[in-house]
């Protein structure tokens, strides 16, 4: 939660770092922008990382592409600030809207990574479903099904008959 807390005073942070930058450090507004952009990135993607750091599996090849990813859509953000100042002429505003732009292309592009794939599905559930619903007649698994009808013998129960049998998992044939 605490996290979360953090990303919404995120603009509070943005312009209080941005008004330190300017005047004790670099006095072009731009670069004290782009400065203030990378400073506030970094601490998001950390935050970001904190906030899924046990939910993630992470794979080899998600780390990299999670690095990747940083690099990639910061190169990415760039054309998006050139864009928006060709169309508005505000340096300024293009700055910092290429900021906001890049946060929101990298989430996106990080949910991609990230996503579980259908092998890590499957452990995951057999992981967290202790006990399997079966066929009360042909003890086929019903589990996942979305109606409490065995397409395998075509057999219906009311749902609690149904829960009030299952038990533990044994294997695939048990």
């Amino acid at each position: 939660m605490l996290i979360f807390g953090l990303v919404a005073a995120t603009p509070v942070v943005y312009l209080l770092l941005f008004a330190w930058i300017e005047d004790h450090w670099l006095p072009r507004d731009e670069l004290a922008l782009l400065v203030t952009n990378l400073v506030v990135g970094g601490l998001l993607v950390i935050g970001w990382l904190l906030v899924w750091r046990d939910v993630v599996p992470w794979t080899r090849a998600r780390r990299f592409w999670t690095g990747a990813s940083v690099i990639g859509t910061v190169a990415l953000a760039f054309p998006v600030g050139y864009a928006i100042d060709a169309v508005v002429g505000d340096e300024e505003l293009a700055v910092v809207l290429a900021g906001l732009s890049w946060f929101v292309i990298w989430v996106v592009t990080v949910s991609l990574v990230w996503a579980e794939t259908p092998v890590e599905r499957a452990r995951r559930l057999v992981r967290t479903r202790p006990h399997a619903i079966r066929c009360l007649k042909c003890r086929y698994n019903l589990t996942g099904l979305r109606e409490a009808r065995c397409p395998e013998c075509g057999s219906a129960f009311t749902l609690d008959e149904i829960v009030a049998t299952a038990r533990p998992v044994e294997d695939e044939w048990g």
